[in-house]
């Protein structure tokens, strides 16, 4: 897609970033919060992908893992370790590709559920 328009941000996506606190006995304290946006809610506008699911075995259990994209306007305040959720899911958010024309109208955040530490 090398253009955006206003109707295909249809999705509502919530956008939070990890943050990590040390606990009083030595240990950390992981909390998320949304990003900033105009309600305060971390939700923006997005369109959602689907583009696989499948089931893996990790840690001697079978998770259900889903692929998708998301596309967003751009904005530079996603850290490396965000995630975003969508209907009920959370993904890790595995890269965050700029748009190929200018590199600042929008990103493609490509998306992980499954097995995550949200």
């Amino acid at each position: 897609m090398t253009s955006l328009k206003t109707g295909d941000l249809r999705h509502r996506v919530l956008l939070e970033n990890r943050t990590v606190t040390p606990d009083p006995l030595g240990g950390e304290i992981v909390t998320w919060v949304p990003v900033a946006t105009l309600k305060g809610d971390g939700k923006v506008w997005g369109n959602v992908r689907f583009q696989s699911g499948m089931e893996v075995l990790r840690s001697d259990a079978i998770v259900a893992t889903r692929k998708a994209s998301i596309q967003i306007l751009f904005r530079s305040d996603l850290l490396p370790t965000a995630r975003a959720t969508y209907d009920g899911h959370v993904y890790d958010i595995k890269n965050a590709l700029p748009d190929p024309d200018t590199g600042r109208d929008y990103l493609f955040l490509a998306c992980e559920s499954g097995g995550n530490d949200g």
